[in-house]
């Protein structure tokens, strides 16, 4: 299991004690003369006044080398470069791969082939009927799209069942009786009362009942990048069901946003197992859900075999319907790849 750390607490324990940042592309091979920028920050000072700046590139063995004094913690990293994408790491949010020792590694992947993908923002939730209660909903990634009667897509590549259930209350019950008095909570119903203040555990189910379909969770992840996913989407380890609990009072299934998911769907396959066309779809960040609802933010590939899932920017082949609301027209505004 790889190992992580923070470096913002990091104790530096000797004055000028050297370290080394370590930069290698998405294939692990180092990479020189890349400029870099490093803020070290002291621990017992914020003010911006305390910090120093280095401005330097790696050497051919694609290192970079600095000391800082027991004082000193390594608070941002930052490296652009023409032909990558950018980092602008924030070690105490995202912590920097520990390769031994005093040594760092920072993965900078190259930008190689963006093209046009079906990418959408979705959210879907009870309230608003746009989900059902302990009822299995398809969404069709092609359309961006629910399947009837809750949209009009055509072909499910996703099927999810959120169930919620209540198992108590968050305050006593002399609270809630003074909240039903309160006007602000006066017109709300039973439902909606039990929403706000209700203890709930949730269980969502996600399945792929066609035959060679599934889901995979990514094993690589560069949280300090723009581009966080590889490039493109693995050939096998799908599964074809997940099931993830969580409990309201603990939050979300998947604090970290460090997490992402590849997506193969519409398969056809010989008798044999062989793959003859599927298509490949990535979810960038954690599929998150609530006793409320679920989001998750997508990125397909409308190539059948292609598993390129590396995004344009400005070129989303999903349009928000015409007349869509302005909360709506953002779902279809990605702007990371």
């Amino acid at each position: 299991m790889r190992d992580f750390i923070f470096l913002l607490v990091l104790p530096f324990i000797a004055e000028g004690r050297d370290f080394t940042l370590q930069l290698t592309d998405e294939t692990q091979t180092p990479l020189a003369a890349i400029p870099a920028r490093l803020t070290l920050s002291r621990r017992d000072d914020p003010r911006y006044s305390s910090q120093q700046t280095i401005d330097q590139a790696t050497g051919p063995d694609g290192a970079l080398r600095f000391k800082a004094d027991e004082a000193m913690g390594l608070s941002r990293v930052q490296i652009n470069p023409d032909g990558f994408y950018p980092i602008d790491a924030n070690p105490s949010r995202n912590p920097l791969e520990v390769s031994g020792g005093d040594v760092w590694s920072i993965t900078l992947p190259r930008i190689i082939a963006p093209i046009p993908l079906r990418t959408k923002r979705v959210g879907l939730n009870l309230a608003d009927k746009t989900l059902p209660a302990d009822t299995w909903l398809g969404y069709d990634f092609a359309l961006g799209t629910a399947l009837p009667p809750y949209g009009h897509g055509l072909i499910a590549d996703i099927e999810f069942r959120l169930s919620p259930q209540q198992v108590g209350w968050n305050e006593s019950p002399a609270s809630l009786a003074e909240k039903r008095l309160d006007p602000y909570f006066a017109d709300f119903s039973t439902d909606k009362f039990a929403r706000y203040f209700g203890h709930w555990t949730t269980q969502l189910r996600i399945r792929f009942p066609e035959n060679h379909c599934g889901m995979v969770r990514a094993q690589t992840f560069w949280a300090n990048c723009v581009f966080k996913l590889p490039h493109h989407a693995p050939l096998s380890g799908y599964q074809s069901e997940f099931e993830f609990t969580i409990d309201s009072r603990a939050g979300t299934v998947e604090r970290s946003e460090n997490i992402g998911y590849f997506i193969r769907s519409r398969t056809l396959a010989e008798p044999s197992g062989k793959i003859i066309s599927a298509y490949y779809t990535k979810i960038m960040g954690p599929i998150e859900f609530s006793h409320t609802g679920l989001t998750f933010i997508y990125y397909s590939n409308p190539t059948a075999n292609d598993t390129n899932l590396e995004y344009d920017i400005e070129r989303n082949l999903l349009k928000a319907p015409t007349g869509s609301s302005a909360l709506e027209e953002e779902s279809y505004k990605i702007r990371r790849p």
